[in-house]
């Protein structure tokens, strides 16, 4: 497989990617350099298989009968990915391309949008909330708590200008914290597609909606004609906030991962988080990065001590993730405050102090 390195070689594989760039434009905003990401194919001037990793997943295109390519993918696709195949068919030889035989498939989806129905989401912002937009203003409040958090997303971008140019986001803060946010996860001529998300205490107020409602108009005001959002297919929340602003749907998809399919608690139910946990356990023992899932799978489900004891597998294992992925991972909100808990984030800071990824 050959990485494609210049704009040239990735426009010219356009036409060859349009079965991943029509449903995600991840893929097009790396072939188009407005995220950062790679993309490789057999042969740039006839491709057979494709493949791009971006900022939202690992793609994998093309022929799923090219068996001489088998060996190059099984070698180039990491255990970890998060996979989506186009078509369907690869799913019969994922064993033969990708090292991770553990990997399960779970439900997607994806909208666009038909038309703005909250046109007037100014008159139902809570007292006590203000909306202001993503910008080189925004940038600079660096006093505001989540502000590093809301910036990291930068990093996916060409630069932070570009960030703040090309992004129609905008933010819901209260009290110098921003609590909720809608951001163009990617954006490529005028196209995009929004993510969003608000902190557990300021749900339920409608703020995700209104905040959606607010990128849009900014979207649009700028030109962009198509806007998209995806979700997991049992992330009730995120697909009712889509319907109410006017979405439509547009498509559904299968992925494949160890990742918990959830974006929230109380998504799935606590025997589908715990079969889950059970799978991701018995995965560890031949990809002990697994035990990251089975933990955050056990505390949906209702068991602190297995979840703690997955952790536990992680610091055996001389695991080299990052501590604050667990401390700041929604699946660890309940136990994120416990002494056991906070014990074991010592104990990893400390066996990996230097620890870059």
């Amino acid at each position: 497989m050959i990485e494609l390195r210049t704009a040239e070689q990735k426009q010219a594989v356009a036409p060859f990617l349009a079965p991943l760039t029509t449903h995600h434009l991840s893929v097009a905003a790396v072939l188009a350099g407005t995220v950062a990401g790679k993309v490789w194919v057999d042969t740039p001037e006839q491709p057979r298989v494709g493949y791009a990793e971006t900022p939202e997943g690992y793609y994998l295109t093309g022929d799923p009968h090219a068996s001489d390519l088998y060996a190059a993918l099984h070698a180039l696709i990491p255990p970890y990915a998060y996979l989506i195949v186009e078509p369907a068919a690869w799913d019969a030889v994922l064993d033969q391309v990708w090292s991770n035989p553990f990997a399960r498939p779970h439900g997607r989806r994806t909208y666009r949008l038909h038309s703005l129905r909250l046109t007037g989401w100014r008159t139902h912002l809570p007292a006590g909330y203000s909306v202001v937009p993503l910008d080189a203003a925004l940038a600079e409040r660096t006093e505001l708590q989540g502000h590093a958090h809301l910036m990291d997303h930068a990093e996916n971008w060409p630069s932070r200008d570009a960030f703040l140019a090309l992004n129609c986001g905008v933010c819901a803060i209260r009290d110098d914290a921003i609590v909720s946010y809608a951001l163009a996860d990617c954006v490529v001529g005028d196209r995009c597609e929004l993510g969003v998300a608000t902190e557990a205490a300021h749900r339920r107020r409608g703020l995700a909606t209104l905040v959606t409602a607010a990128a849009i108009e900014r979207a649009q005001a700028a030109g962009i004609q198509e806007i998209g959002w995806q979700c997991f297919a049992s992330n009730a929340g995120s697909i009712a906030v889509a319907e109410k602003v006017g979405f439509q749907p547009f498509a559904d998809y299968l992925a494949y991962s160890m990742v918990l399919p959830a974006a929230n608690a109380g998504d799935l139910s606590v025997a589908e988080c715990a079969a889950w946990a059970l799978h991701c356990e018995r995965a560890s023992e031949t990809l002990p990065w697994c035990a990251f899932h089975a933990a955050g799978a056990w505390a949906q489900a209702g068991e602190p001590a297995r979840a703690l004891l997955n952790i536990e597998r992680l610091i055996d294992s001389q695991w080299q993730g990052r501590p604050e992925w667990l401390e700041t991972h929604w699946m660890f909100a309940e136990l994120r405050t416990t002494p056991a808990f906070q014990e074991k984030l010592a104990t990893l800071r400390a066996q990996q102090p230097h620890v870059q990824v």
